[in-house]
């Protein structure tokens, strides 16, 4: 074998050894912000339960930060700004969160009550209706859609 051809081997098994050691960095990387976002939420859920509405907010956009796809996230943060009366930023969630899991009652849940907060009582009525249409026996997503359409109708023909 000659030196050429020895080299050549040794400059593609360090290449494939550089590969694999990037690659083992990139998955290190994916898993710390995992375990971020995790933690986050973890911190958001239970803020939220003691109805720390701010400090669920931070914890929540931490997570939203480690992962924007996370609509479980986004959802808990529009609850949280539906809770503090801002229709607009828990619409802002509420609307991104459908458009990542449209076939997940609970983002069509999210999306009325911050359409609700915004006055908007027909389109409230309609995202009610969606998450209705996905999960028939879900009691709140039926009682919100009635509520809502009585609201909207309430304010058509009375106001």
């Amino acid at each position: 074998m000659s030196w050429p051809t020895v080299l050549n081997g040794m400059l593609q098994l360090s290449i494939h050894m550089l590969h694999k050691v990037e690659l083992f960095k990139l998955n290190l990387i994916k898993l710390r912000v995992k375990e971020k976002n995790l933690k986050a939420k973890s911190e958001g859920d239970n803020s939220l339960k003691r109805k720390d509405y701010m400090r669920a907010l931070f914890s929540y956009t931490e997570a939203i930060a480690a992962d924007p796809s996370d609509a479980t996230a986004l959802s808990s943060r529009s609850c949280c700004f539906a809770c503090i009366g801002d229709g607009s930023n828990a619409w802002a969630d509420a609307k991104a969160c459908t458009r990542l899991r449209p076939d997940w009652p609970e983002a069509h849940y999210r999306a009325g009550v911050a359409l609700g907060l915004l006055e908007k009582f027909d389109m409230a009525a309609d995202s009610f209706l969606l998450g209705v249409k996905l999960d028939p026996k879900d009691n709140d997503l039926r009682d919100a859609f009635r509520f809502s359409s009585y609201k909207f109708i309430f304010i058509l023909f009375i106001v």
